[in-house]
């Protein structure tokens, strides 16, 4: 057993409260214990009666502590997981219920799969991965840590991304691409050749372009 807390209280930080909320009976969660956040009146108005505990580089885990990111852009997902791993924190995944997963997927720890997403059999998520509302991931695709799959984003089969690839809604990538670390593809944008790391991809088909890491998020 343990409390969750929800490392954002944004717009994705609520998402989660409310996922969390749906299956928190089946994890075995006693309660969500709050929020991490550096604005301590994030949630003000939003009817979430939790509090932010603090920010995320100042809370220091406690034993019965578990954790997920509330955090859309994937390089900050990242920066803030080191951190809280670094001071001993335990992620943990959430898994909506009606979300499939087939048979043979492998979830890593801190991992959400939100509502209607499928990872299909062989395919596998490693640390920190977001599957939005809607999405897809094609079997025996490899997806890296602290990558983000905006509503409706498709993965077909064998598709392998690197760390912290963010694929904006209704986004594709043909089966058997390889798209390098910290690239972003556009909303609406198929994916027909492998990618480089660090590239903003736009269009059907995808054209790319150099773009800054540390603008990668949305």
């Amino acid at each position: 057993m343990g409390k969750l807390i929800i490392v954002g209280a944004g717009a994705l930080g609520r998402e989660i409260f409310h996922l969390a909320r749906d299956i928190i009976d089946d994890d075995g969660f006693e309660s969500i214990k709050g929020f991490l956040d550096p604005d301590p009146g994030a949630l003000k108005g939003h009817g979430i009666e939790l509090p932010v505990l603090a920010s995320e580089a100042d809370y220091v885990p406690e034993n019965a502590d578990r954790f997920v990111l509330a955090i859309g852009n994937p390089v900050l997902r990242e920066s803030a997981a080191a951190r809280l791993e670094g001071r001993g924190a335990q992620f943990v995944s959430l898994v909506h219920p009606s979300a499939e997963v087939v048979g043979g997927a492998k979830i890593a720890d801190g991992c959400v799969l939100a509502q209607f997403t499928m990872l299909a059999i062989g395919a596998s998520l490693d640390p920190h991965v977001f599957m939005n509302v809607g999405s897809v991931v094609g079997h025996d695709c490899v997806v890296g840590r602290n990558c983000v799959l905006s509503p409706g984003a498709v993965l077909g089969g064998n598709t392998i991304l690197s760390e912290q690839v963010l694929i904006g809604s209704n986004g594709v990538v043909t089966p058997g691409r390889k798209v390098g670390m910290s690239s972003k593809i556009g909303a609406g944008s198929v994916v027909y050749r492998d990618l480089p790391a660090g590239v903003l991809a736009i269009g059907n088909p995808a054209k790319y372009k150099p773009v800054s890491i540390s603008n990668t998020g949305e």
